[in-house]
């Protein structure tokens, strides 16, 4: 690990630790927000348990949910179980409530083969681990919001390997050494009423050495009730390595603390 990678873990383990002081101190310092979702899609198919904290620390402006000229930090933490456990502690970086930049480290094992991908081909039960960065722009208009994602990922390197990767999870191969994956995400999301919305979610995923690529369109509906979210979608999704298929998910969300932050 180079000096770079210590100050940044370094720097999300001192903003966590920061969210553990007293009720008094927190008031004046940010505010704690934290969920759980129950995730499924299709394809690839799969499952996970999702489990998500973090601690919003204003940095200027009135930190207010309907005033969005302010910024923060936010140290936080996402930990995924079921089939790949996965560890993302992340540091955002927001100068606006709408428009900023994520960045973090990804811890991950592939316990289990792939049942859709070539596991004589490629290595299937094995850790992937990463270092990304993320910047996120959104906006909204009346009852149309819209989110814009851009991603950029450096995969660890696996110099023992002489074939590729398998990643379950964005059903492409990976190259064992000096590989790169860049995401972009749309997201337009419409608000029938305040409890039930509905949209449209495209992404685009490719690597660099291996030239795999994946990409998906969904429509989605959700329905809102309190502390609860339900969201099912259904679209299509093509991979370089499991070709065009048919695309559903289904999301049941408990946030227990939500954002002041969009």
């Amino acid at each position: 690990m180079n000096q770079f990678h210590f100050l940044f873990l370094s720097a999300i383990f001192l903003g966590t630790l920061s969210g553990a002081t007293s009720s008094a101190n927190a008031a004046l310092l940010g505010s704690a927000d934290y969920g759980i979702s129950l995730v499924g899609r299709a394809s690839p198919y799969g499952a996970s348990l999702d489990a998500n904290a973090g601690y919003l620390i204003p940095i200027w402006g009135e930190a207010k949910t309907e005033n969005l000229f302010w910024g923060y930090i936010r140290p936080a933490i996402t930990a995924r179980g079921i089939f790949t456990p996965t560890l993302r502690p992340s540091l955002d970086i927001y100068p606006l409530t709408f428009f900023g930049f994520s960045g973090g480290r990804n811890f991950s094992r592939q316990l289990t083969d792939q049942p859709e991908m070539d596991c004589n081909a490629a290595e299937c039960q094995l850790e992937i681990n990463s270092w990304y960065w993320q910047a996120k722009l959104m906006g909204k208009y009346k009852k149309l919001g819209v989110v814009l994602a851009y991603e950029h990922t450096e995969y660890d390197d696996h110099d023992h390997l002489h074939k590729p990767i398998a990643d379950g999870i964005n059903a492409v191969f990976l190259s064992p050494v000096n590989e790169a994956g860049f995401w972009r995400s749309m997201i337009l999301n419409y608000e029938i009423i305040t409890e039930i919305n509905f949209g449209l979610h495209a992404q685009d995923f490719k690597t660099d050495i291996s030239e795999n690529r994946q990409r998906s369109q969904v429509l989605y509906g959700r329905y809102i009730k309190n502390q609860w979210s339900y969201t099912v979608g259904l679209g299509r999704t093509e991979s370089t390595q499991i070709g065009v298929s048919a695309q559903g998910l289904f999301t049941i969300g408990w946030t227990g603390q939500k954002k002041i932050a969009p």
